[in-house]
């Protein structure tokens, strides 16, 4: 705890966030741990060091209330990195995650984006029912005020049946 204390204090120029990160963790600060570990998810995430990335926004994930949109949000984070480090399995678990956590959250254009980023991740494995999640979620977008994003999931939809020869 100390040390984490110590790193906090230093002048923002003098501080790495990783150390952060880390010592936050090891302390058991669970709101620093997500932060910093947030921080340095997306540090690493910008030097494509998707490794690092992953490591940092798994630490900050477990840091955060499961179903809280800090989760809903480090999830996506999470499965973009997976994503972008070529493993579509693992990114599709996390685009799940986050799109339960977006709808506990009751924020529905998260779960619009991760439900879509979990089709093309499904789409990417040659998933036969990859267009699953979308069509799933817009059974959900009925009322009125959702009419923008049901067309948005539409349009999506749309351009997946047609790459799928579905049309």
């Amino acid at each position: 705890h100390a040390i984490a204390r110590a790193l906090e204090a230093l002048p923002e120029d003098q501080r790495s966030v990783q150390d952060l990160a880390y010592h936050t963790w090891a302390a058991g600060d669970r709101e620093a741990a997500a932060r910093y570990g947030e921080r340095a998810g997306d540090e690493a995430h910008a030097v494509f060091a998707h490794d690092d990335a992953a490591r940092y926004y798994d630490a900050a994930l477990g840091s955060v209330e499961p179903r809280s949109r800090d989760a809903a949000r480090i999830a996506l984070k999470l499965g973009r990195t997976h994503n972008r480090n070529l493993d579509k399995r693992l990114c599709g678990t996390y685009y799940e995650q986050a799109a339960e956590a977006f709808a506990a959250a009751h924020d529905i254009e998260g779960e619009s984006d991760a439900r879509f980023e979990q089709t093309a991740a499904l789409y990417s494995l040659d998933d036969d029912d990859c267009t699953r999640p979308l069509e799933h979620f817009r059974k959900r977008l009925a009322l009125p005020e959702h009419a923008t994003l049901r067309t948005r999931t539409d349009v999506r939809l749309a351009h997946l049946y047609q790459l799928l020869g579905r049309v």
